[in-house]
């Protein structure tokens, strides 16, 4: 697992699986807008396609992410990115 911890209030990590390729966004309250649409821009021309087209799966949690200091929330979203590279 790879961690990208280069926008505030945001994480991306990336998984390599045996079956898929999986890359969990994670986006809290803290983050602020501008940032995170710069970084899911970036990550959909790292992964070659838009965020909507990849995600599986979302879920928000009511509670602090320990990655993410100072948070109250935080929102998963899981991309399938089999075929990518990164």
């Amino acid at each position: 697992m790879q961690v990208d911890h280069a926008t505030l209030g945001m994480l991306v990590l990336y998984t390599r699986g045996v079956l898929a390729d999986w890359v969990d966004l994670i986006i809290s309250d803290l983050s602020l807008d501008s940032l995170a649409d710069a970084r899911i821009r970036d990550l959909e021309r790292e992964l070659g396609a838009p965020v909507w087209a990849l995600e599986i799966a979302r879920i928000t949690y009511e509670r602090p992410h320990a990655e993410i200091p100072g948070s109250s929330s935080f929102t998963i979203i899981r991309l399938c990115t089999v075929g990518a590279t990164h």
